[in-house]
C-alpha cells in the first residue's frame, strides 16, 4: 500500500492506494486492524479494553463487528467508521472519494486522526507491515 498526502480545501486527507495484489478491501482491514491494535482505552473503555486481542487483516470483521458489522462494502461515502472500538478511541475514518481526479480513491481523514491520536505516517507503517504478513502467509503454489 501507498498513500499521498493532500490538502482538500482545508481538510487534510491521505489517499491511499493499494499495491499489486492487494484490494481495497485489503487496505481498509489493515487500516482498521492497525487502528485498533493502536488504540487506547479512554473513560470507561477500561472496563471493556482487553489488552490481549490483536487484529490481523484476515480476521478485522470478526473481531470488529462494531467497525464493519455484516454490511458490504460501501463503494461511496464512508467506507469505514471508527470511534470507540472494544473501549479503544480508533477514531478512525476512511471514505471514497466521490469527484475530482482522484475519483474512486479511498481517502483517509489524516486531520481528524491526527487531532485524536497523534501522528498518521506511523498508522499506515504499520497497516503496510499487516498487509506485508498477510502476503506472506498466503500459500505459495508447489511447482512439480
Amino acid at each position: 500500500m501507498k498513500w499521498r498526502r493532500m490538502d482538500d480545501h482545508g481538510s487534510d486527507y491521505c489517499y491511499l492506494f493499494p499495491d499489486p495484489g492487494e484490494t481495497d478491501r485489503h487496505v481498509v482491514a489493515a487500516v482498521a486492524a492497525a487502528s485498533f491494535n493502536s488504540a487506547w482505552p479512554e473513560g470507561y473503555g477500561w472496563e471493556q479494553w482487553d489488552p490481549t486481542v490483536e487484529v490481523g487483516v484476515h480476521d478485522v470483521r470478526d473481531v470488529l463487528p462494531e467497525a464493519f458489522g455484516r454490511r458490504r462494502f460501501r463503494e461511496k461515502d464512508e467506507v469505514l467508521g471508527m470511534d470507540f472500538v472494544g473501549g479503544r478511541r480508533c477514531t478512525t475514518r476512511i471514505y471514497r472519494e466521490a469527484r475530482g481526479e482522484q475519483r474512486g480513491r479511498l481517502k483517509l481523514s489524516s486531520g481528524e486522526y491526527e487531532a485524536a491520536r497523534g501522528d498518521v505516517e506511523r498508522l499506515l507503517r504499520a497497516a503496510c507491515d499487516l498487509l506485508d504478513r498477510r502476503r506472506r502467509q498466503r500459500p505459495r503454489p508447489t511447482g512439480a
